[in-house]
């Protein structure tokens, strides 16, 4: 019988009237049982963010009225009013009035007004807006962007995507549906051979 230690660790914020309460929990367990240990596998060989040994979240209700840095992995359920940097993975369920600066990023259902730079990867959920400037490695849109987008390699606009602003990108792939205003410029080099020779 196979044998699995699980060790998790969660931090999480929680605003009050007298100031941030830092939690930290840590729990191991294991599990005997085969299915749990091929349950576990299939977990393990999906992409997940970058691992980190450390993920705050910020419950929904919180409300933080000041900048955020974080060391590891940042979940918002919450609002944040003021500026969030990450060193790794953020993902955002709730609001952020503030620029956003991260190494990827994942925003399902949330809110953003301000700039999102992220170093890697970013993926919209169809029902996220963000009302600022988009700077990503890749970006992928499902929901609405009112501010201009620079992508370094790939940019998709999937068919619930909007984008009202203009593109700069390496490469755009747009389905059909998605809703764009502004200019687009694709950074590739192009040469014409001159026909006057």
């Amino acid at each position: 019988m196979c044998r699995i230690y699980l060790v998790t660790q969660l931090c999480y914020i929680n605003k009050r009237k007298t100031g941030n309460i830092w939690t930290s929990e840590k729990k191991e367990s294991y599990f005997e049982e085969e299915d749990k240990v091929e349950e576990l596998q299939e977990q393990v060989s999906q992409p997940t963010p970058k691992p980190s040994n450390l993920v705050t979240v910020i419950q929904k209700g919180t409300i933080i009225d000041e900048n955020l840095r974080v060391e590891g992995n940042v979940e918002i359920h919450g609002e944040v009013n003021g500026n969030v940097t990450c060193n790794t993975h953020i993902t955002v369920f709730g609001a952020v009035k503030g620029n956003i600066v991260a190494d990827s990023g994942h925003l399902n259902d949330g809110f953003v007004t301000g700039n999102v730079n992220t170093k890697q990867d970013l993926f919209v959920g169809s029902q996220t807006e963000i009302l600022g400037d988009v700077a990503a490695k890749s970006f992928v849109v499902n929901g609405k962007i009112k501010g201009n987008c620079t992508v370094s390699e790939m940019l998709s606009i999937n068919k619930t995507g909007v984008v009202l602003g203009d593109i700069v990108t390496g490469e755009l792939l747009v389905e059909k549906g998605a809703v764009i205003q502004g200019n687009i410029k694709i950074n590739r080099e192009v040469f014409f051979e001159s026909e006057d020779e």
